[in-house]
């Protein structure tokens, strides 16, 4: 996987753009760094778009995947899943079929056992 990103950086290298390098103030020095992802105008992403925008695509990609999401919660770093929950659980696509398989297979064994050949609802044959 690491070759592949490595092949593909090469043949695709970034936007070249100038961003700030150092400490705080304002007369830091500026370098030029290849970014592979900018904005439509080759800028670099605000860090606020990319916390906001690409984690939510990010959770919701992960979670209609089939991922848990407990494990969402703490690759995200909530210490509730309420939020996630509230913003995330129709990407859930398979949310609640677990459950249902499993009441469907106990109730499934259920029938079988009492329309089994000994079971009170069975016929009786007799000699």
């Amino acid at each position: 996987m690491a070759d592949e990103l490595v092949k593909h950086a090469r043949a695709y290298p970034g936007d070249k753009v100038e961003l700030p390098w150092g400490g705080p103030e304002s007369d830091r020095e500026r370098k030029k760094f290849g970014l592979v992802l900018t904005t439509k105008y080759g800028n670099a992403i605000a860090a606020n778009t990319w916390n906001t925008e690409m984690r939510h695509t990010y959770a919701s990609l992960v979670l209609e995947a089939g991922e848990s999401v407990v494990t969402l919660i703490k690759w995200l770093g909530h210490s509730s899943p309420t939020t996630p929950l509230d913003h995330y659980a129709h990407f859930m696509p398979e949310a609640g079929k677990k459950g249902r398989r499993a009441i469907d297979s106990l109730l499934g064994e259920r029938a079988e056992k009492s329309s089994g050949p000994n079971s009170p609802d069975s016929p009786q044959v007799r000699p």
